[in-house]
């Protein structure tokens, strides 16, 4: 659970997952590692841990960073080699160019660079005199930094220029370090998003990989049912005595007379959720109105049921999501150990939201859809969900069959061939009365 302290911290990380430019860029030969886990001692020094002995854990590591100093000093250090064996043998000029090429990625607080060295005079940390607040920040040789120990003739805690440190260190004989991290004092608890060090870059974030739309499908009015009598697949989420959707030509209308949510829901639910990739890779293209984004799911051993949607709806144009966006949940999310109670209908970041939910169980996935308000009438051309496209279109029109006319006579078209039979006909019984006529007149003149 972030502590209360870092409050202030999540306002400048929702700017981090919404395209500010803190994010540190790592050079184009680094390796990126995300930090999943961190020992909360130092009884394995190897790999990422807490330098000091705390009773209680100083420091948390969420989906948007690691925060630390929350209660006590924290000390989170990268170790190189195993404990107790030695570090790794470096000059003045090679450790000073690792430490000016280095990089901290501040998201609150005041945060301090550490370098475990040693020498055969001894060993200590450095540290820079003055910390780091909110931003990247790189340290620079000229800068004044101080070692935790006597280490030869470098005095502790007093304040040397780096590059002045280093040299005296190294005249000292056997020149090594063994890890490299952050401190942040309890004075100010601190918020690091990532750490570049050499050629690697190490991200205290959730590893989140977008699902492209590799496939479309044509929704129609007829595919899409008035009620919930049947969950599976296209229809109407509220019980409204008249539909309020329908489809028209720029795609689904909606909210029309009342409110209207069109849901699809899944022929069998996503098991084991990832909401953050789901979430992420959507969205949604509003014609006109205003849409909100809907994702039902059930979660926690109770699998109990609620409803994820944007705190604010989506208006004309293509609108995707990021977990620094506000989202609530239609039911409260319980506290866990590890994180806070969220209550129902509550704007938090949709990160938190995402933690909260997968810290109390199981997350299956049951739909998805959109909502629109009597209020605001909307139209949605289409939504995209788990890499499908999904297209909101009027049926197609049916076209009327005409049945085929008769082969024509090999003579002429079939009304001449009638016309001239009847003519003939005509002709002949006119010759016929004809003929009579005459003979009668023959037969009277005889007489």
């Amino acid at each position: 659970m972030r502590p209360a302290s870092s409050v202030a911290g999540a306002t400048a990380l929702a700017l981090v997952f919404t395209g500010a430019a803190l994010a540190v860029a790592a050079p184009a030969s680094a390796a990126t590692t995300h930090v999943t886990s961190i020992a909360p001692d130092e009884s394995t020094y190897l790999g990422w841990h807490e330098g000091y002995a705390n009773a209680t854990p100083a420091f948390s590591l969420h989906w948007n960073g690691l925060f630390f100093g929350n209660g006590a000093n924290s000390q989170i250090l990268n170790g190189l080699v195993d404990s107790g064996a030695p570090g790794l043998p470096t000059t003045s000029a090679e450790l000073g160019a690792l430490i000016d090429g280095s990089e901290i990625g501040v998201t609150q607080g005041i945060v301090f660079s550490q370098v475990a060295v040693s020498t055969a005079a001894g060993w200590g940390t450095l540290r820079p005199v003055a910390g780091f607040e909110t931003g990247p920040h790189s340290a620079a040789l000229t800068d004044l930094w101080t070692s935790s120990r006597t280490i030869g003739d470098v005095t502790a805690n007093a304040p040397v220029e780096l590059s002045a440190l280093l040299t005296s260190l190294e005249e000292d004989g056997d020149l090594r370090y063994s890890g490299f991290g952050v401190l942040a004092e309890a004075a100010n608890p601190g918020g690091v998003e990532s750490i570049t060090w050499g050629d690697d870059t190490y991200l205290f974030t959730r590893d989140v990989t977008a699902i492209p739309v590799t496939s479309t499908v044509d929704v129609t009015a007829a595919e899409i049912r008035p009620d919930e009598s049947t969950y599976t697949g296209w229809h109407e989420g509220y019980a409204n005595a008249t539909p309020a959707f329908g489809i028209a030509p720029e795609g689904l209308s909606f909210g029309n007379g009342a409110n209207s949510q069109i849901i699809n829901g899944l022929a069998a639910p996503l098991a084991d959720a990832d909401l953050a990739q789901l979430i992420t890779s959507a969205d949604v293209e509003v014609v006109s109105g205003e849409a909100f984004y809907q994702v039902p799911i059930t979660f926690g051993e109770a699998a109990t049921f609620t409803t994820l949607r944007p705190a604010f709806g989506a208006g004309p144009g293509t609108t995707t999501f990021a977990l620094g966006d506000q989202w609530v949940s239609s039911r409260e999310i319980p506290a866990t150990a590890t994180t806070a109670a969220i209550a129902a209908n509550t704007p938090v970041l949709l990160g938190d939201l995402i933690e909260a939910i997968e810290a109390n169980g199981t997350v299956n996935v049951l739909a998805f859809g959109v909502l629109a308000q009597e209020v605001t009438p909307t139209v949605v051309a289409t939504v995209a969900f788990n890499g499908v496209r999904y297209n909101f279109v009027p049926a197609a029109a049916v076209t009327p069959v005409t049945p085929a006319k008769p082969a024509l006579a090999a003579t002429g078209a079939e009304t001449s061939v009638a016309i001239g039979a009847a003519g003939a006909l005509l002709a002949l019984g006119f010759g016929l009365v004809a003929f009579r006529l005459v003979r009668r007149r023959a037969v009277l003149g005889d007489r």
